[in-house]
């Protein structure tokens, strides 16, 4: 969480807010939804990655609040085209990447969910013919990722309710979603990636450059800040440089402008640039549809 309402002030304060007048810490901070005590962490380190300030809850949040993750992800869940997003039980819901990845692809899933009389089918097994659409798998996505980035210091709560599946196979959370301080791995993931495996993943990042790709001015590169860096077995900086490629018209409409943090979420292509004094590991993405970028803030 961002946001808490403090007592003493009578007011809604953000967690930097907090982290710059401790002596708010010492008073009562509830949640803006749901009222449930809250309690204040500074911005710090974890596992050699920044974690910004944030609060935490005392208790669960009641399930009406939007900070309830189990409770939004019941409703994304209710309305959500084909079962791309479904309940496994009260606690835990199953993503289905396939239904997004073969639209993307340009193909469709062809099977029909066949089950014998009096067999029940798990939902991790079945095969679906997609009635939906690219726009409405994509808006279910989407959400999630707003979700996930809302809950802030509580991630972890909805990364480990939510199981992503790709044909069949369980997709981690940590190979379909790359923070910026970890797009070094996304270039290692994909480069490993056997070609039938690809899948769509998320870039989270902050919008470096915006540059036209050719003479018309139709095409435009949207350029991500450079993550962390490391050097390979010579010594030679290794450079992670995310880029989405989209039309003029899809950049219009989204308003993306430098210096935004946004979420990409497509099927990526690794590359490598360079040379002698340094290297670039090319990340690369088409933006086929509006949904498939957030913007963060």
């Amino acid at each position: 969480m961002k946001k808490a309402f403090s007592e003493v002030l009578d007011k809604v304060v953000s967690a930097e807010e907090v982290s710059k007048n401790e002596s708010l810490k010492q008073s009562v901070l509830k949640c803006i939804d749901c009222d449930i005590p809250v309690f204040h962490r500074k911005e710090h380190n974890r596992h050699k990655s920044f974690v910004s300030a944030h609060f935490v809850r005392g208790k669960e949040h009641m399930e009406s609040c939007r900070y309830h993750a189990i409770g939004q992800m019941t409703v994304l869940a209710r309305l959500s085209d084909d079962d791309v997003l479904s309940s496994l039980d009260k606690k835990n819901f199953i993503f289905r990447l396939t239904m997004i990845h073969d639209e993307l692809d340009g193909k469709r899933e062809k099977e029909k969910v066949k089950t014998s009389q009096g067999t029940q089918v798990s939902p991790t097994n079945k095969k679906y013919k997609g009635k939906g659409t690219l726009s409405s798998y994509l808006g279910t996505m989407k959400k999630i990722i707003e979700l996930r980035n809302f809950l802030a210091g509580d991630k972890k709560d909805l990364t480990s309710i939510v199981e992503i599946d790709f044909k069949g196979k369980k997709i981690r959370w940590d190979n379909f979603y790359y923070e910026p301080d970890r797009h070094l791995k996304a270039h290692k993931y994909l480069s490993n990636q056997k070609w039938g495996d690809r899948h769509p993943i998320c870039i989270e990042g902050t919008v470096q450059t915006i540059r036209s790709t050719n003479e018309s001015g139709e095409n435009y590169a949207i350029n991500l800040k450079w993550g962390k860096q490391s050097t390979d077995n010579k010594g030679i900086p290794q450079i992670p440089s995310p880029s989405i490629f989209l039309t003029k018209d899809q950049l219009s409409k989204l308003g993306v402008r430098m210096g935004q943090h946004i979420v990409v979420c497509t099927i990526f292509n690794p590359g490598i640039r360079g040379g002698k004094v340094r290297n670039f590991l090319n990340v690369t993405g088409t933006l086929k549809h509006m949904n498939q970028l957030v913007v963060l803030d």
